[in-house]
């Protein structure tokens, strides 16, 4: 009878071999090349956003923020909101303020030094989710799937191949992931368990000071746990020693809230939301959880189709529930109805599957709008840390394909799957690159992706403008006007109307619409001297 080894299972850290894998009488793949493998593919994947510039909030965090470039700044990134000195929104992230200074002294202010360092950021990460699953799972096959479709999904490219977009959820996904493999590691014996344990709360701190939404791992911490067998591999470590696990994590999350408050106390210390970016703020706590959810499923058949991906879904892209009558308020029930029996079947059938929901649901249950309205009301970027339990979902059913295809034809039908699944990521992944080339290209672009969003409508328009394309301008300034906004809410478009009919010589017509926008406190020097007004 030939071993595991001799039919070509690889062996994992944690010294047990993958049973998921048929026998094809191949040796192991070393953990090392599996790594680079992972890391070389995220590399090649975004080597084309190196030579996009600076878009949207890179304007005001990098671009514009004297603080940048100078590290005697470094103790007012600290005791600072992360819009200082351009503003307050109550947001503390001074670890990512302090990358922008790092990579405007060693690329000169060139956008080149930021765009590398997220392109390094999420192949350290990937292979970071390679590592991670292999130690909670035990299984090889499955780690080095799961993170090479976490590598190649197309709903990164915002946080990647923007700057400011994505920097916080890379920094915070990439100490977060260290410290879940510092704790992971303490129960495979890889290292002493006070330094992992040490360690692990450092990186967390660390991820903490990155992005708020790191919050959510001392939640993530039993549930590792959970994955982990007790030594003779058949009995889940005890929910109360897992629970017990959480407690230092918990500590640092405290201080750090403590933190918080007193560097926040003069501006808020929950972030200041605006009905614009996150039309839900403005709804009843009932119908806004239901919206929400509404949204989270927009979010899932992003992971699962990412064609139509957009820098922007906010007013009045996505319009919200309000009413019992509304058809997707059943799409809504049915979802939380399949998905509850789903994740019940799961946890009794099948731990790597409950495990994968799980870790999606908890890491993005923190930026969903449920527990706490947040600064927008969906975002390519928020899906970075959630898209982990996404892929080992997906490495998961792939693995249960593979050892039910029959005959000799199986294996080669399921890599011609796999090859099919990540050539379309990757391809996506490319093309979606270059719509972050400048705010031109991601404007014009992605206003037929969110035609409904006053907010990518008014862009698209500013860039027509820029262009002295005026007719064009005027009818995306008033196609964002029609969702129903208002000069309080967003004056934008409505002196962007103002600028495109001075352009058109329809000079009456600007006046007369000036003249109603002036009693809301707006002023365009500019128009007001082609007006010939004082």
């Amino acid at each position: 009878m030939r071993s595991r080894a001799e039919h070509g299972e690889t062996p994992n850290v944690s010294g047990r071999h993958d049973t998921s894998r048929r026998p094809t009488g191949g040796g192991p793949v070393p953990l090392r090349f599996q790594i680079l493998s992972v890391a070389l593919l995220s590399l090649l994947l975004y080597a084309n956003s190196l030579v996009n510039g600076f878009v949207l909030d890179d304007t005001f965090l990098i671009v514009g923020n004297p603080w940048v470039g100078d590290f005697t700044n470094l103790p007012r990134m600290i005791s600072a909101d992360y819009w200082a000195p351009a503003g307050q929104v109550g947001l503390y992230r001074p670890l990512t303020t302090f990358t922008y200074s790092l990579n405007h002294v060693t690329g000169g202010g060139e956008p080149l030094a930021y765009h590398l360092t997220n392109v390094f950021l999420h192949a350290a990460n990937s292979a970071l989710v390679l590592v991670l699953v292999l130690l909670a799972t035990g299984r090889a096959r499955l780690s080095f799937l799961s993170a090479l479709l976490f590598a190649a999904h197309p709903i990164h490219t915002e946080a990647v191949a923007g700057i400011s977009s994505g920097r916080p959820d890379l920094l915070a996904a990439a100490f977060m992931l260290l410290s879940l493999v510092l704790y992971a590691a303490r129960y495979r014996g890889r290292c002493d368990p006070k330094v992992c344990l040490t360690v692990s709360l450092v990186f967390f701190a660390l991820a903490l000071a990155s992005k708020e939404s790191a919050f959510v791992l001392p939640a993530l911490v039993p549930l590792v746990g959970w994955m982990e067998r007790t030594d003779n591999g058949n009995r889940p470590r005890p929910w109360g020693r897992l629970l017990t696990d959480s407690a230092p994590y918990l500590a640092v999350a405290l201080t750090y809230l403590v933190v918080r408050w007193k560097v926040l106390e003069t501006s808020s210390f929950l972030p200041i939301l605006s009905f614009l970016d996150n039309p839900l703020v403005a709804l009843e706590p009932g119908w806004r959880i239901v919206s929400a959810i509404y949204v989270g499923l927009r979010y899932f058949w992003l992971l699962i189709f990412p064609a139509n991906l957009s820098y922007d879904y906010s007013f009045d892209q996505i319009p919200a529930l309000v009413s019992p009558g509304d058809p997707r308020v059943l799409l809504v029930a049915l979802a939380l109805f399949v998905g509850s029996a789903l994740i019940f079947v799961a946890s009794r059938r099948n731990r790597t599957i409950a495990f994968a929901i799980a870790f999606s649901l908890l890491t993005f249950g923190i930026v969903a709008n449920i527990v706490l309205p947040i600064g927008t009301i969906m975002a390519d970027r928020l899906l970075y840390i959630p898209s982990i339990g996404f892929t080992i979902l997906v490495a998961s059913i792939l693995l249960a394909v593979d050892e039910r295809l029959p005959g000799r034809l199986g294996r080669p039908m399921w890599l011609m799957l796999c090859i099919l699944l990540l050539g379309g990521y990757s391809i996506r992944t490319l093309v979606r690159n270059t719509d972050w080339r400048s705010e031109e290209t991601l404007f014009i672009h992605d206003v037929e992706v969110s035609p409904r969003s006053a907010k990518a409508r008014a862009n698209a328009g500013a860039i027509r403008l820029r262009n002295r394309e005026a007719e064009e301008a005027l009818a995306h300034y008033l196609a964002a006007i029609a969702t129903g906004i208002t000069p309080e809410q967003y004056p934008l478009p409505f002196l962007g109307v103002v600028r495109s009919l001075l352009l058109l010589d329809r000079v009456d017509e600007a006046r007369a619409l000036y003249e109603r926008l002036r009693p809301y406190g707006f002023r365009d020097p500019v128009a007001e001297q082609e007006i010939g007004l004082r």
